[in-house]
C-alpha cells in the first residue's frame, strides 16, 4: 500500500473553486476533506503530506489566478476530531481572519500540519466512547482557550 497523496492531489486538480459569496460559505465550499487509514498512514511520510500540500497550493493559485481572484488564502489544518487532513481557500486580508471559530496559530510550515496528522491517535477520528456528553450553556465554556494551528499562505494574484 502506498501513500494516499496521489489519489488526494487528483480530486484536488479537479475540484471546483468559489469566489463570490460569504466568505464562510466560500471556505466550506472549497474545502476538501483527506482521510487515512492507520496503514496509509505508516506509508506514508511527513514528506509526502508536504508535498501534497504545496502541490495542492499551486493547484488552488492556479485556479484563482484564472479567476483573478484577490485577497485569497490558501490554508491546511489537521482536524483531529474527525481524523482528517483538511485544505480550504477563502477571502480574506489576513491570515488571522480565516472563518473558523477558535483561536488560530498561523504557521508557514507545512510540515507541522503534516506532523500532527501522522503522529494522532485518532486517524478514525476521535472515538464516541472518548466524548462527554454537554449541555447547550456548557459548550462555550473553556472553547476560547482552544487553538487550531493552520498552515495558511496568501495566493498573490499579479495585476
Amino acid at each position: 500500500m502506498k501513500a494516499p497523496t496521489a489519489t488526494w492531489l487528483t480530486k484536488v486538480r479537479y475540484a471546483p473553486l468559489r469566489f463570490e459569496g460569504e466568505p464562510g460559505t466560500i471556505a466550506n465550499e472549497n474545502m476538501l476533506m483527506f482521510s487515512m487509514s492507520s496503514e496509509e498512514a505508516r506509508q506514508t511520510t511527513t514528506h509526502d503530506l508536504v508535498g501534497f500540500l504545496e502541490n495542492s497550493f499551486r493547484e488552488y493559485a492556479l485556479k484563482a489566478s484564472a479567476a483573478a481572484a484577490r485577497s485569497f488564502w490558501f490554508y491546511a489544518w489537521h482536524d483531529e476530531m474527525a481524523g482528517q487532513l483538511r485544505i480550504s481557500a477563502a477571502q480574506a486580508a489576513r491570515a488571522e481572519e480565516l472563518p473558523f471559530g477558535c483561536q488560530l496559530k498561523i504557521t508557514d510550515k507545512a510540515n507541522r500540519i503534516a506532523e500532527s496528522l501522522l503522529r494522532s491517535d485518532y486517524l478514525g477520528g476521535i472515538p464516541l466512547s472518548e466524548l462527554t456528553v454537554s449541555s447547550w450553556e456548557e459548550d462555550d465554556v473553556g472553547h476560547d482557550d482552544f487553538v487550531l494551528e493552520v498552515f495558511a499562505r496568501p495566493i498573490l494574484i499579479s495585476a
